[in-house]
């Protein structure tokens, strides 16, 4: 396997490399897995690992203005930048599979919020908030930072007017019982007019400044989906990230070190972090968003291969977003330099002949 996989470099290499595994050795393998066997999937972390330290070797050679303390070739592949190249290109499959959110139903979407919730810690996450047996697996309660006592969330888009009198109805009961301090409902979907039960009821609980509707976006279930994705496949131990197959606990971990869903509307909107703004997406340049996740992409594919040529990252950045150009990726790379997280060797030469390299936190 790791013949097969470095074959296509051996054969553009000159002067060609002394072993077909080159710069690979089967006495690293073989103390690796002193038994003579282990499964593919390990081989292959193994071989990936020691390819990525001979390539940080390469970029301490190569780099112009070495720091005083380069990095350790020992360092472990950045779970965080290979969990962020993953998140991206998942995501991207979520969008384009998931195009409006009635795809899911009521209790899906519900269970999607809850393992956010559940990652990002949220306190005392209870299912089944409400009083109905038809209802309950479309609500949750638990204690949200910015908001004192029990909080409960239901969440429906189901379209049939009468069946939304009846989730108001079971909203209702829930607020009379004391079952919860504070109600928020989760819909997109239209509420009816004034003709409607349902909507009168509504009127009652959600006008005013207590009961709170949300109305989510599209881009907020792409965000919960993408990550549900990601907890079923943790769940059958399918999960790659960089040379790590973590368990659900600790996916939960990765996702919160890596803030990635910081950026979902619907969490911002239900108070779940308490130093950041809510966007205003009149104010938002849709452009500007597209250069933070360009860019942010671009670092994360850098640390994680932390020596590649220029040329393979234009290529993976075209590949990531076809809207981006060269102009804009140059731009991108300048901005990463002037911010010391990347360096380009021999910056005079042509673009085609340079090498872009990962610079550590230790070593700026």
């Amino acid at each position: 396997m790791w013949a097969k996989r470095l074959d296509f470099f051996h054969q553009q290499a000159s002067p060609k490399p002394p072993s077909p595994i080159y710069p690979l050795t089967r006495q690293v393998l073989e103390a690796k897995f002193p038994a003579g066997k282990t499964f593919p999937r390990y081989a292959l972390q193994l071989a990936r690992q020691l390819y990525q330290n001979y390539k940080l070797n390469l970029a301490v050679d190569v780099k112009p203005n070495p720091q005083p303390e380069p990095p350790q070739t020992k360092t472990p592949l950045d779970a965080i930048a290979a969990f962020n190249l993953l998140w991206q290109h998942e995501f991207k499959k979520t969008q384009e599979k998931i195009l409006k959110i009635r795809h899911f139903s009521n209790s899906e979407l519900i269970q999607m919020l809850r393992e956010a919730l559940e990652a990002l810690e949220v306190a005392k996450i209870q299912p089944r908030l409400l009083p109905s047996e038809k209802y309950h697996n479309s609500s949750l309660s638990c204690q949200l930072p910015q908001v004192s006592g029990k909080v409960g969330l239901v969440w429906t888009e189901d379209s049939n007017l009468m069946n939304f009198f009846h989730f108001m109805n079971a909203c209702h009961k829930t607020i009379n019982h004391n079952l919860c301090q504070k109600l928020y409902l989760i819909r997109e979907t239209g509420l009816g007019n004034a003709q409607n039960k349902g909507y009168t009821l509504y009127k009652q609980i959600f006008t005013g400044m207590h009961h709170v509707h949300i109305i989510p976006s599209l881009e907020s279930v792409h965000y919960l989906a993408t990550y549900h994705s990601l907890v079923n496949a943790a769940a059958a131990g399918e999960l790659v990230v960089g040379d790590r197959t973590p368990n659900i606990p600790e996916l939960q971990s990765i996702v919160r070190e890596a803030k990635i869903l910081h950026d979902c509307q619907l969490l911002q909107d239900l108070g779940i972090f308490a130093q950041t703004q809510s966007k205003q997406p009149d104010l938002v340049n849709p452009k500007d968003e597209q250069l933070l996740k360009a860019k942010k992409y671009m670092l994360s594919l850098v640390e994680t291969q932390q020596l590649l040529g220029r040329s393979i990252l234009e290529n993976n950045m075209l590949t990531f977003d076809m809207r981006l150009t060269p102009e804009t990726i140059n731009q991108l790379i300048c901005e990463l330099v002037d911010e010391q997280k990347i360096q380009v060797s021999d910056p005079g030469t042509n673009r085609a002949d340079q090498f872009i390299f990962w610079v550590p936190k230790s070593a700026v």
